[in-house]
C-alpha cells in the first residue's frame, strides 16, 4: 500500500498555514517556473526532461487572468536497442485563465495559443542520424492552484497538456511556479 511521504504532508501544512490570510488584491504578476515534461508523437513517447521558463500575467477582473509565457524543454529517451531520441522545444504563448475563487487560495483553469520551435535528433545503432527542426502553432490547456504565501508572493502547482500541431506532437507538463504580484 502506498502512503503519502511525510515531507509532502509538511509542505502542504506549511503552504496552508501561510494561506490563511485575507483576500489579496493585485493586477500584475511576474513568475518563473520549473517542471517535468514529456513529449509524445502519434506513436509513443519521444522523451522526458526538465522544463523551465517564466512570464508575466495580468488580472483585468478578479476571476479572469491573461498571461504570456516562454519556456524551454530539453528531452531524451534511450531504448534498449540502442536507439536514442533527443531534442528540445521552446514555447511562447498566451493563456486566458479563469479563477474559481479570489483570495489566498485560487484554483484555476486555462486555455491558450502560441508557437513552438522543435529540434529533434534520432540516432540509430547503424549510425543513421535523423535531424529535424520545425515550428508550429501550440494549443495548451490545463489547471492549477495558486497559493499566496504573502500578499506579494505565490506558489502555483500546475498541470498542462499542449497539442503542438507537429505530426500529432503533444507535450504533458507538471510544474511549480513562483510569482511576485503587484
Amino acid at each position: 500500500m502506498k502512503t503519502i511521504p511525510l515531507w509532502v504532508c509538511f509542505v502542504l501544512f506549511f503552504m496552508l498555514s501561510f494561506c490563511m490570510a485575507a483576500d489579496f488584491d493585485y493586477k500584475a504578476e511576474v513568475f518563473g517556473e520549473i517542471g517535468v515534461s514529456q513529449i509524445h508523437d502519434d506513436e509513443s513517447s519521444l522523451g522526458t526532461g526538465f522544463d523551465f521558463g517564466g512570464g508575466i500575467g495580468f488580472r483585468p477582473k478578479s476571476r479572469i487572468g491573461v498571461e504570456f509565457e516562454i519556456d524551454y524543454l530539453s528531452f531524451s529517451r534511450d531504448f534498449p536497442s540502442g536507439v536514442r531520441f533527443e531534442g528540445n522545444t521552446t514555447n511562447f504563448g498566451g493563456n486566458l485563465q479563469f479563477y474559481f475563487a479570489h483570495g489566498s487560495v485560487e484554483p484555476y483553469v486555462f486555455a491558450g495559443a502560441g508557437i513552438t520551435h522543435f529540434d529533434q535528433t534520432n540516432t540509430f545503432p547503424d549510425s543513421e542520424i535523423f535531424e529535424s527542426t520545425q515550428d508550429s502553432f501550440a494549443f495548451p490547456f490545463g489547471g492549477g492552484i495558486r497559493f499566496f504565501m504573502s500578499p506579494r508572493l505565490s506558489l502555483r502547482p500546475e498541470f498542462r497538456w499542449s497539442w503542438n500541431g507537429i505530426s500529432f506532437m503533444n507535450q504533458i507538463r507538471g510544474s511549480v511556479s513562483v510569482g511576485y504580484h503587484w
